[in-house]
């Protein structure tokens, strides 16, 4: 049965649900209130492709991989209560350092309890860092580039994530990357069709960027805190992607529908680039 494949249920099910939620929630929503909330589809998509993989997990969920699921469940809402009521620049700024600490303090919780040595603490310490830095630059590329940059970054980077979990022999992990960049990407296909037409950058919304990015930091956390045969240092590499629109911002484009349709491309080909390089890393260290 279709459905039961799981490239089907991580690939097709989130791009094709979260592309159809986007358009309903852009028309009931308004020319205002719509492009904003337009990251609930991105948020619901991820969470049906994995209770179609994994099935929905108990409460309290007992293993790590079955706290993502409610940990991106949390992070979604608030996302979109803030994209609701309108955003509070002071509070998402204390969101995007508290949340990913919090986040990190659940999944390692058993090892913390456990008691854990230096060296264990600076990698925890590190993880905290980086999934705040790669929130914090989620934000920064829409405030300068645009819903659409960022939305193109997070995909990159979950597939960038899922090219290492799958050397590092957790393609279960894999799998839900997968699922996340194709939920983002549906959103991230009307982000396209409006910049084409309208040249219109719309907004990436808190929903995405907690939500989606709290399942991107979510897999990383677990790759490095329970899969050792994934290397640590092509995660650590994979960060750049989030540094493209940089990049990008050195690059000139005109306003004609040619330069609209080949920017966006271009963009990705230069997020692209860390990404191909932490899998050229991840094949080195894994070997043969």
């Amino acid at each position: 049965m279709l459905l039961d494949d799981p490239m089907f249920q991580v690939g097709f099910v989130p791009l094709l649900v979260a592309f159809g939620l986007a358009a309903f929630i852009r028309i009931i929503g308004g020319p205002e209130r719509g492009p904003r909330l337009m990251g609930v589809a991105a948020f619901i998509g991820f969470l049906l492709a994995y209770a179609l993989f994994e099935g929905v997990p108990p409460f309290p969920p007992p293993a790590s991989k079955q706290k993502l699921f409610y940990l991106v469940v949390l992070a979604g809402a608030a996302g979109f209560a803030l994209d609701l009521t309108g955003r509070s620049a002071s509070l998402q700024r204390s969101m995007r350092m508290i949340f990913p600490g919090l986040a990190l303090l659940w999944l390692a919780w058993r090892q913390l309890a456990a008691g854990v040595a230096l060296a264990e603490l600076a990698t925890l310490a590190a993880l905290w860092g980086g999934g705040a830095l790669a929130l914090w630059r989620l934000e920064r590329a829409e405030t300068e580039g645009g819903g659409l940059s960022a939305a193109l970054m997070l995909i990159v980077a979950a597939l960038g994530l899922a090219g290492i979990a799958a050397m590092g022999s957790s393609l279960s992990l894999a799998l839900l990357a997968v699922a996340l960049a194709a939920a983002a990407g549906g959103v991230a296909l009307w982000g396209y069709g409006v910049w084409l037409v309208k040249a219109t950058r719309g907004p990436f919304g808190a929903t995405t960027q907690f939500g989606g990015g709290s399942a991107l930091l979510g897999l990383a956390y677990i790759l490095v805190l329970f899969t050792p045969q994934a290397s640590r240092v092509a995660l650590l590499l994979l960060l750049l992607v989030f540094f493209a629109d940089m990049a990008a911002s050195r690059l000139r484009s005109g306003n004609t529908l040619r330069s609209r349709a080949l920017g966006p491309i271009l963009f990705a080909a230069l997020a692209a680039v860390p990404a191909l390089a932490a899998l050229g890393l991840a094949t080195l260290i894994s070997g043969p």
